[in-house]
């Protein structure tokens, strides 16, 4: 008898103790964020673009493209942007990425969309989607 109460305590300890575990990812994001995201993201990769066409630039892409773009892809994933066909830029995504990503949705809910306050979000997006490919 003595033995069952211990077990079951010992497995009830076990079970609360993984389900807070504080360096699991989370990737959730709501939609309203998402919806503020899409927004931002679709308005400057344009704005990336016709700047690149309008100075002749290489096709290099640059850190900020690179964060741009991967945010679209996993707005296109999350099915807040519709593609009919995945670019294939978007296979560079993995769950590191996809956790760097979620970060930068949750910024920009805090920011105003019409102004240049939500580049406050792209360096920290930026500097951790380059400690991923490293």
């Amino acid at each position: 008898m003595k033995y069952k109460a211990i077990i079951s305590l010992v497995v009830i300890f076990l079970l609360s103790a993984c389900t807070g575990n504080p360096k699991q990812a989370s990737y959730s994001v709501d939609h309203y964020d998402l919806a503020r995201s899409a927004v931002y993201t679709q308005r400057e990769l344009i704005n990336t673009q016709l700047a690149q066409s309008a100075n002749g630039a290489s096709e290099q892409r640059s850190p900020r493209q690179t964060m741009l773009l991967l945010s679209y892809c996993d707005l296109i994933d999350r099915r807040t942007i519709y593609a009919s066909n995945l670019p294939g830029y978007c296979a560079q995504q993995d769950m590191q990425t996809r956790h760097c990503t979620s970060a930068f949705h949750r910024c920009l809910k805090s920011c105003e969309l019409r102004s240049s306050d939500c580049v406050r979000c792209e360096q920290p997006a930026i500097d951790c989607i380059n400690l991923s490919e490293h």
